[in-house]
């Protein structure tokens, strides 16, 4: 396993050991849940991890299993007040966009071809087989949410609509807050997008923020990939 944990980067030991921990108890049926984590790891690195390690597809999915098992402890949406306010204030001295809960896109992720009936529906507009995968990041780049589990054919809008994300911004995320999104998003109250054809200084001066604002989602992207070689 440690080539493993080398691949994916994770260098501090007390999350290593976290990992050992819960992959001694992992079962060794399979679900659909780590079925579609499974499409996520890039096929680059599967076939690096399997050259470097001689490991079968099982320790592929107790790996997966067990990094799996510690998204609650890095990846979670501000819950309070408190939390939303540091999150909100950062992006407003950072980039001049108030109000700010997070900025949202997706991005495709290149997987192996599923097979079966619905195998064409994971071919994305770029050609390839793929997952359509939707975050949240912070200021920081950190991701706050995180959906695995569209095929690449599916509409960024479409993700949203029927994520957990959408229900929670709606529901428990005071109106004073909003998250960013790209104009493949419909503008809603609580989604703020480009205007397509600003007109005046007002609006172009929005855009610009909103912009600077929203960058840190394809940062955070482009980090996450550049870690896990995920083209």
């Amino acid at each position: 396993m440690d080539d493993c944990f080398d691949f994916f980067l994770l260098e501090d030991l007390e999350t290593l050991e976290s990992i050992e921990r819960r992959s001694v108890f992992i079962p060794e049926h399979r679900n659909n849940d780590l079925d579609e984590l499974m499409k996520m790891i890039s096929v680059e690195g599967i076939d690096f991890i399997k050259h470097k390690s001689a490991i079968h597809e099982q320790s592929d999915y107790r790996c997966c299993k067990a990094l799996a098992e510690l998204r609650p402890q890095y990846i979670d949406l501000p819950q309070t007040e408190d939390q939303r306010m540091q999150i909100s204030q950062k992006f407003y001295r950072e980039f001049g966009f108030p109000g700010v809960y997070g900025a949202l896109d997706c991005s495709l992720i290149k997987i192996l071809n599923p097979g079966g009936s619905l195998a064409e529906t994971f071919r994305c507009r770029k050609g390839f087989f793929a997952l359509n995968v939707q975050t949240v990041s912070d200021p920081d780049l950190s991701i706050r949410n995180i959906v695995v589990r569209w095929p690449g054919s599916t509409h960024d809008s479409t993700v949203f609509d029927h994520s957990y994300l959408r229900a929670h911004v709606e529901t428990e995320v005071p109106s004073s807050y909003h998250l960013l999104g790209d104009s493949g998003y419909p503008l809603r109250s609580y989604l703020m997008t480009p205007f397509l054809n600003p007109v005046g200084a007002g609006q172009v001066r929005y855009n610009a923020a909103h912009a600077r604002a929203r960058n840190v989602v394809e940062r955070q992207y482009g980090v996450w990939k550049k870690k896990i070689l995920v083209h």
